[in-house]
């Protein structure tokens, strides 16, 4: 599991493509990538538009809590 990043963007916005920069880092860094996992399916710029257009795909385990709601959590794909 990758160590958890402080994130310094005062935005939610900001926050988010801190968050795929992160993880387009760790998908291209072998060492914390060794299956070549990809969660980022694509990733584009439209510098006229002045946006970024970001497809994912996150692996995700399901569980039952203790009052029977489904609980879902990301699966760890990458290590530090």
């Amino acid at each position: 599991m990758a160590t958890a990043i402080t994130l310094s963007s005062t935005t939610a916005e900001g926050q988010l493509l801190e968050c795929v920069k992160n993880i387009a880092d760790l998908e291209n860094t072998e060492a914390n990538n060794p299956d070549a996992s990809e969660i980022i399916n694509s990733m584009n710029s439209n510098l006229e538009a002045g946006t970024v257009t970001v497809s994912l795909t996150i692996p995700i385990t399901t569980t039952k809590g203790p009052s029977g709601n489904l609980q879902v959590t990301a699966t760890p794909l990458f290590i530090d």
